[in-house]
């Protein structure tokens, strides 16, 4: 199941689809080997969608009077955290606004016409109440996980900037840590972020944090990797991290990277790394039946 729109422009609007393309090129990247469709992703996010062309057929019904059809549609699937709408509909509303375009909307819409110009933020609204709608519905029968909307918005805009805080940091001196949404053995979707061994290092506020000791035993270096919860983050460690602009956020700094060692060295493991697995995306919802 997804949310499909299709674009038109006006008769008198000039736009061609050469003008589309280039516009899509320079935001989107360049279009697939068919040079049908820009599959839109954020590797880091894990977000995605899609723009398509259609070359039109002596067969399309699909006119209005006063209005063109590009030919382009939209396509974002349901059953997905409201982010995907959030990362989407930031674009579409870009590209409606920049290139003059209207909208067909098979979903419907508040509008008295068929083709219509959306407002700031419509159409994310509109594909959030659908998404939210079938999630409830199909929760059970399509075996989806809870995760409440704050904790994923949290993720997601971590994620989104990450690379660009490392780069704010200096990626030679400082590890960002990944952010990794994960699920626990009675079905929970928890987050879980990295403390690198040895290494200055931001990271996120999260339910989890993956730590490795370093041990000595007789001739041999040991490493051992477990899962700490926030809050053996805050009784053991977080005196060694300072606060960091981003929400929530804490930054263990060069000159205390070894005496964090130590102190991870010493650690009690709360679960082992096998106590979580990886969520699948496709699987999370904002609500619940």
């Amino acid at each position: 199941m997804s949310y499909d729109l299709f674009f038109y422009v006006r008769e008198s609007n000039e736009l061609t689809k050469d003008d589309i393309v280039k516009f899509l090129n320079e935001n989107l990247g360049t279009m697939n080997e068919e040079n049908s469709q820009w599959f839109v992703e954020h590797e880091e996010a894990e977000t995605y969608y899609s723009i398509d062309y259609c070359e039109p057929s002596e067969k399309d019904l699909s006119q209005y009077e006063g209005y063109r059809n590009t030919n382009f549609s939209f396509n974002l699937n349901y059953f997905r955290p409201n982010y995907f709408g959030q990362e989407a509909f930031l674009f579409i509303d870009k590209f409606l606004d920049k290139l003059d375009l209207y909208v067909f909307n098979p979903q419907g819409s508040d509008s008295n016409e068929e083709i219509y110009k959306p407002a700031n933020s419509e159409l994310y609204q509109n594909w959030s109440s659908i998404n939210a709608r079938n999630c409830s519905y199909f929760f059970k029968e399509y075996d989806l996980l809870y995760v409440p909307i704050d904790k994923s918005n949290y993720i997601y805009n971590y994620r989104k900037i990450r690379h660009e805080l490392w780069r704010e940091l200096g990626t030679d001196s400082y590890y960002v840590s990944k952010f990794y949404i994960v699920t626990s053995p009675d079905r929970q979707v928890i987050s879980l972020a990295l403390l690198p061994m040895k290494t200055a290092v931001l990271v996120p506020k999260a339910d989890f944090y993956r730590v490795t000791r370093i041990k000595k035993k007789w001739f041999r270096i040991i490493e051992e990797s477990g899962l700490i919860s926030h809050e053996t983050f805050t009784k053991y460690l977080s005196h060694l991290f300072d606060n960091y602009k981003y929400p929530d956020s804490k930054i263990l700094k060069l000159d205390k990277v070894n005496e964090a060692q130590r102190a991870y060295n010493e650690i009690p493991f709360d679960h082992e790394t096998d106590y979580c697995q990886m969520a699948e995306i496709q699987k999370l919802s904002n609500y619940l039946p």
